[in-house]
């Protein structure tokens, strides 16, 4: 996996060839993260959205815009039901903003 600007490109990690790339940011990609399960794959960009992916045919899932802060750390919960991001939110939500991950 690794970010050129907008876009994502997935690797095969045994024989380093591109297995395709994700486009739809408009601005830089900050944080990336796979569910557990390795289907899905977390985006969070400088252009204030948060995109899911399908990492088996790279088609967009859903993109939750206008965030409210920048996203600087995403993960998964163990059973792949939530995505928590990490970021400058207000002092309210002490930094953690939580959503609720479609599941494939």
């Amino acid at each position: 996996m690794g970010c050129a600007d907008e876009s994502i490109q997935l690797f095969d990690t045994a024989s380093g060839e591109l297995n395709g790339s994700c486009f739809g940011h408009k601005q830089s990609v900050s944080s990336l993260a796979f569910s557990p399960d390795g289907k899905t794959l977390a985006s969070a960009s400088d252009d204030s959205t948060l995109k899911l992916w399908n990492v088996a045919t790279q088609q967009e899932l859903l993109t939750i815009r206008r965030l409210g802060g920048a996203l600087r750390g995403l993960t998964f919960s163990p059973d792949g039901q939530w995505l928590v991001g990490g970021g400058s939110f207000s002092q309210r939500s002490g930094g953690l903003r939580f959503y609720p991950a479609p599941q494939p």
